[in-house]
């Protein structure tokens, strides 16, 4: 997690550096390790919306053996 977060990042908000970043959909597919996920979790994106500010909001939903996860969704903001 440490090559992918700035050093302002905390445990609930995470910036990534430049040189990690990437589209919103693909987002755990390529951080999937950095994350701890294992092969059977998915981080499957469940919705995403544009705003007035020119942001893109991503919202996943983890599975681990295609069960949902309980309390376990990540927003991801991109601009």
């Amino acid at each position: 997690m440490t090559s992918l977060a700035e050093r302002t990042s905390s445990e609930r908000w995470i910036e990534i550096n430049q040189k990690n970043r990437n589209t919103g959909e693909s987002f755990f597919i390529t951080n999937k390790e950095a994350f701890g996920l294992m092969q059977e979790d998915n981080m499957v994106l469940v919705k995403s919306h544009n705003d007035n500010l020119g942001f893109t909001h991503f919202r996943f939903q983890q599975y681990y053996k295609n069960l949902k996860v309980e309390g376990c969704d990540y927003i991801v903001h991109e601009k």
